[in-house]
């Protein structure tokens, strides 16, 4: 199935597999929407309002005229409180201040706010979906459609969230976490992950937890283990620090213990695994950085989730210096920068909120 890069709501709704994914009824599209919005979180606002609106008319019991008395007061409507449902979410302390508990649910599917200066576009909208839905026959499929609640989290914000199953999920900078909202309802407790998080399980020997990043699906009955798999990054990393882990991709899997890392590798379609420090590399829940064998391109990223700053290279070469570093919660992007280039021949510059690596002299 191709990409698909749609602009407006209507657009979904005119499209056959979109509707499927909000019906439940085609697990080939449930599977396709779903990464689709883990590669597309620009486009995510415009999506939700196109599910909202398949939401609001498609029942199985409501006249055409219900449909359209429905979008005219959705037009009309400036906000929408949504219900608290299966997840509590929690933001990490920073430096100074404690964390404050949050159990409001940001639902993946929820009615967007309408602006007066749009209602034009909003009334060729509403009359293109309603002729959609008015026309559409009822499918025993829409009670036991498949919804999800998404959990994300910005550039330099930790957070930790607690599953219906009573399991806990930290999320590292810049993620994001798809959750069914019948989490605790499924035969099989599964999460999608675009990011970084680290995974404690509460143990179910009837239930197993697997979290799907790409190609790769990870699978435990209870365990502890952390996921690194940036939509942007060559490659995804799966770390055990407790328990038993099975991970998969299409064509090869393997088993990890404590200490033990899976590394698949997008460019080749490859996995590998190899012994690691576990406790060290998730240093990163108290905010701490640490490398070992890591390009500077890597670091870079790394610097970008955390600080929110553009990390430039005016060399390419430069992206490929290797690393073995540990830098502590409160240390400054400067600071790191500053012994990044210790003992190299780098310097760095700040400009427009970007960092800058550059060589001191040319090299030849």
């Amino acid at each position: 199935m191709m990409d698909k890069l749609y602009k407006q709501a209507a657009d979904f709704l005119l499209d056959d597999s979109f509707c499927a994914y909000c019906l439940g009824a085609d697990p080939v599209a449930q599977q396709y929407w779903i990464q689709w919005q883990l590669q597309h979180p620009e486009l995510l606002p415009v999506f939700r309002e196109a599910v909202a609106l398949f939401q609001a008319v498609n029942t199985t019991d409501r006249q055409p005229q219900d449909s359209w008395t429905e979008f005219e007061q959705l037009l009309k409507q400036r906000s929408a409180q949504v219900p608290a449902r299966l997840v509590k979410t929690y933001s990490l302390p920073v430096p100074g201040r404690e964390a404050q508990p949050n159990n409001k649910q940001k639902s993946l599917y929820r009615h967007f706010t309408f602006a007066a200066a749009a209602c034009v576009a909003g009334i060729l909208l509403l009359g293109a979906a309603f002729i959609i839905f008015s026309n559409m026959q009822p499918t025993p499929a829409i009670a036991g459609r498949q919804a999800f609640d998404t959990l994300r989290t910005a550039k330099g914000e930790q957070k930790k969230i607690l599953l219906a199953d009573n399991s806990t999920v930290i999320l590292n900078y810049n993620s994001t976490l798809i959750v069914p909202q019948q989490f605790d309802k499924t035969a099989f407790r599964s999460v999608q992950l675009s990011g970084e998080a680290v995974f404690y399980v509460k143990t179910d020997a009837n239930r197993p937890f697997t979290v799907q990043s790409g190609k790769l699906k990870t699978t435990v009955l209870g365990t502890v283990f952390n996921v690194n798999a940036y939509t942007n990054a060559n490659q995804v990393a799966i770390t055990v620090l407790e328990g038993k882990v099975g991970v998969a991709s299409g064509k090869d899997s393997t088993t990890l213990l404590p200490d033990r890392q899976a590394i698949y590798s997008a460019a080749t379609d490859s996995l590998i695994s190899l012994n690691t420090d576990a406790a060290s590399l998730l240093a990163w829940k108290e905010g701490k950085l640490r490398f070992r064998e890591n390009t500077l391109e890597n670091i870079a990223f790394a610097l970008e989730n955390k600080f929110d700053t553009a990390v430039r290279f005016r060399q390419p070469e430069i992206a490929q210096e290797l690393y073995t570093a540990s830098f502590e919660r409160n240390m400054s992007l400067e600071a790191i920068a500053k012994v990044l280039c210790t003992g190299r021949n780098l310097q760095y510059t700040m400009q427009n909120n970007t960092l800058w690596f550059s060589y001191r002299k040319q090299m030849h």
